[in-house]
């Protein structure tokens, strides 16, 4: 008789909390996107981001192995996380075919990490065995799909490649098996695993060409409008998936540069939006005027059923030599009761056009704004400009952080900022904003500035530019 080992004489609870220590997800790190690095996470404890480490995955692989009753309070856990570590060829086929053979792992999966990448080195005659093996397991068959998908408004060579996909190649044409093709694959297991996995919180989706290969008629043909979705991270906003994820607490959309990162990593207070743009998003290869396309985030604003209490909004390394309009944040009074924490990073350096935002006072709530000086005041130069009160009239009366940054070309400089600082402080001086302990700005200059602050009992970091 084969001898017990102390580690296995355990009881259950031990040995899950034993393997807990090797998963991200019960350490209560979570997964980002970062460029240039297929998955990374940070830390709530110290905000560090590094890349994903194989090893604890691969140490609870190594520890599954050893016996039969390890391997079944291991694999649970390893299963809370796909891609448990770095990217690989050939993981999203052996996952599919995973998760729909064994409903006991697909409960456990939490967190899900998608790349459209993943069709590089897809294999579609594997992909499309775990595709049907998934229908069957939904109790939905390919004709139902292809039906409820030929009511979407697709590309003909979307709608062939699908039809490919599904149904297979009779003709066994070579010039079928494309890159499309993969693409529509891919987004076909992405829409499938989000109907198979019940308990699937957290959903990383990367790829230039996400919403491109997502269907719109997305989990219908399921017979899925709800899923649990809690934390979304996507490079382009999936419409598809968010339209059935009421629940989301904490939504980040965009490209992810090094400054947004620092900024994202702080723990939000949730509900939280962070919604990032690149100068692609600006399109300054067509011809002018430019209108700057923020339907997506029009879209979040409008439809988001929480109560918003962080919003990060951020345009980051856009130059142009013609006129750029200010985006409108109308939407933002949809969340003027909730909203705690504001961040408007308009890192645009051209002449705007468009309205300013002239007055917060309605944000009842807001404690902490970050906001960008070409956001406040239309031109670095006029007499409109040089307001005491612009600051003043900006900021709500319980503001407790405030930071103001100059993108513009060339420098706001001492004007208008100038004026507005001034107005400030003495409005300070006579009582107003008494919550206000923290204020933050780029100029070296305000020496002045920085010993009244400290006069009138606040605080004032002056900061290199950014």
């Amino acid at each position: 008789m084969k001898q017990t080992s102390s580690l296995e004489s355990l009881p259950t609870e031990v040995l899950q909390s034993i393997c807990a220590q090797f998963c991200r997800h019960c350490r209560g790190d979570t997964l980002i996107a970062h460029p240039k690095r297929p998955w990374t996470y940070e830390t709530a404890s110290d905000s560090n981001i590094t890349s994903v480490p194989a090893k604890p995955s691969q140490d609870l692989c190594a520890l599954s192995r050893v016996s039969r009753r390890l391997r079944d309070v291991a694999q649970s856990v390893l299963y809370h996380e796909f891609p448990k570590f770095e990217h690989r060829e050939r993981r999203l086929e052996p996952f599919l075919q995973t998760v729909t053979s064994r409903p006991d792992l697909a409960r456990v999966v939490k967190v899900m990490a998608w790349n459209a990448d993943f069709a590089d080195d897809l294999d579609l005659a594997w992909a499309r065995k775990g595709y049907e093996q998934g229908l069957e397991v939904l109790g939905v068959d390919l004709n139902h799909v292809w039906r409820g998908r030929s009511d979407d408004p697709l590309e003909l060579k979307h709608y062939k490649a699908l039809h490919t996909f599904l149904f297979g190649d009779k003709t066994n044409d070579p010039r079928s098996y494309n890159w499309h093709l993969s693409g529509v694959a891919c987004a076909e297991i992405l829409i499938m695993l989000l109907a198979l996995l019940p308990n699937l919180t957290t959903l990383i989706a990367d790829g230039e060409n996400i919403n491109v290969f997502l269907p719109p008629s997305g989990l219908r043909v399921f017979g899925i409008d709800r899923i649990k979705l809690r934390l979304l991270t996507a490079t382009h906003l999936p419409h598809v998936i968010m339209d059935v994820a009421p629940d989301l607490e904490d939504m980040m959309v965009g490209p992810w540069g090094r400054r947004s990162i620092d900024c994202l990593s702080r723990t939000p207070i949730l509900p939280s939006i962070g919604y990032l743009m690149s100068p692609e998003d600006f399109k300054l290869e067509e011809a002018p005027p430019y209108r700057l396309d923020t339907r997506g985030l029009e879209k979040i604003l409008t439809s988001y059923s929480q109560p918003l209490r962080f919003i990060h909004f951020q345009a980051f390394n856009v130059r142009s030599k013609v006129d750029i309009p200010r985006p409108s944040f109308r939407y933002l009074d949809n969340f003027c009761t909730t909203l705690q924490h504001l961040i408007l990073d308009y890192g645009v350096e051209a002449r705007l056009t468009g309205s300013t935002i002239r007055s917060l006072k309605k944000f009842i709530n807001l404690k902490r704004l970050f906001i960008t000086a070409n956001l406040i005041y239309p031109t670095p130069h006029g007499d409109s400009t040089r307001d005491r009160d612009s600051l003043v009239n900006l900021l709500p009366d319980q503001i407790a952080s405030f930071t103001v940054i100059d993108w513009t070309l060339p420098h706001f400089q001492e004007t208008p900022l100038k004026y507005g600082f001034n107005g400030l402080l003495e409005a300070m001086v006579r009582g107003s904003f008494p919550q206000l302990k923290h204020v933050r700005s780029e100029s070296s200059r305000w020496r002045k500035v920085r010993k009244i602050y400290r006069e009138v009992g606040h605080v004032v970091e002056i900061a290199d530019p950014m």
